[in-house]
Order: structure tokens, then sequence, then C-alpha cells
């Protein structure tokens, strides 16, 4: 009886111990999938990739703010049976929009420019390129015309006639 009862211990505690060992042995793939997943539904992650190996996730890609990064981060480490995170994801804010600042200074500059019909302006990002031709005299004019847009810089290819 004692060794049936000793027996039936020893079997039950290997039983244990194997599914708990079981439970442990998860594949990378299946973490890397899971992770990858769960960042998935951040429409802000979509150019971050997770890589497991030995049960550490590794993050790569970029995102525009340091919060996404954060998040994304403890998203990965919140999944059962990655053990920890390295976080090599790079914060790159988005390019500045000019949009309405390039518009507003191809208008003003109609206006700057109405005296002088041999000068052409290009407005790009912020910044004023000129070109054509205009006189020694009137080149201060015409730059004092323009600086006072306050564009971001002024390039000034204008041929002195």
């Amino acid at each position: 009886m004692k060794t049936k009862r000793l027996f039936s211990m020893l079997s039950l505690v290997f039983l244990l111990s194997v599914s708990f060992m079981a439970c442990d042995n998860v594949k990378d793939s299946d973490l890397e999938t899971k992770a990858m997943d769960l960042i998935a539904t951040n429409p802000d992650a979509v150019d971050v990739n997770v890589m497991v190996v030995d049960k550490v996730a590794t993050l790569s890609g970029s995102v525009e703010e340091e919060a996404t990064k954060g998040y994304i981060e403890s998203t990965v480490q919140g999944v059962k049976g990655i053990k920890s995170t390295v976080n090599n994801i790079m914060v790159t804010p988005p390019a500045p929009d000019y949009t309405e600042m390039d518009a507003t200074l191809r208008e003003a500059l109609v206006d700057a420019l109405k005296d002088h019909p041999t000068v052409m302006a290009e407005v790009r990002d912020g910044e004023i390129i000129l070109t054509g031709e205009v006189s020694e005299k009137d080149l201060p004019m015409v730059m004092e015309k323009v600086m006072a847009l306050n564009p971001l810089k002024v390039e000034n290819n204008i041929t002195i006639k």
C-alpha cells in the first residue's frame, strides 16, 4: 500500500513537472507571431519589426513619437513567454509640412516683385529661389522686399545686368 501510494505521488510529481516544462517550451516563432499580431493593431507601428531569439524580443524599425516606442515595447514585453525586450526602434518625427507657408509666400511674391518683371521666384519648403536679371541699383530693393516676407531662406541666383 505504501509502495503504491509512493508510486502514485511520484507519478503525479513527474506529470506536473512535465506539464510545467511543456508550458515554458513555447517556440520563438510563436512568440514572434503573437508580438507582431499585437503591435499590428497600432497604426503607428507599421514600420516596426519583432524578432525573437531565446525568448528575447528585439524591436527594430521607426516610429514618429517616443510614446509610441514605449507603448510597443510594453506591449511586446507583456507577451507571455518573452523574457526581455531590446528596443532598437528609432524615433523619426515626420517632415514639416510647408504647404501653407509656400502658398502664402507665392501669393506675397506676386506683389513684392511686380515692379521687377525680369526677376522670377520659386518657392519650395519655405525657401525662395530667385533667378533672372536686375540692375545693380535695384538688387537691394528686391532683396529687401523678399526678405520682408520672412522665408526660411533666400537663394539669390539673380544676374546683375
